[in-house]
């Protein structure tokens, strides 16, 4: 991980957007069984396709932290 003034920061942005993401994605499909294409951006509420894996799917990658 790189150095700098706006590092521990941008961890802590980083853990927030990771955890919010996940929590969200696991909640709505826990609520309706289905993974969505798209979430509201403010309510986190389902919209969109589903069912749906494509950009969704990379939750998983986001939960293993596999960024390469």
């Amino acid at each position: 991980m790189e150095g700098g003034p706006y590092k521990d920061r941008a961890q802590t942005i980083y853990s927030d957007l990771r955890s919010n993401l996940i929590r969200n994605v696991v909640r709505r499909y826990h609520e309706t069984g289905y993974l969505w294409e798209q979430y509201d951006q403010k309510k986190g509420v389902r919209k969109g396709a589903r069912p749906f894996t494509g950009w969704t799917s990379l939750i998983l990658l986001i939960m293993a932290e596999i960024y390469s």
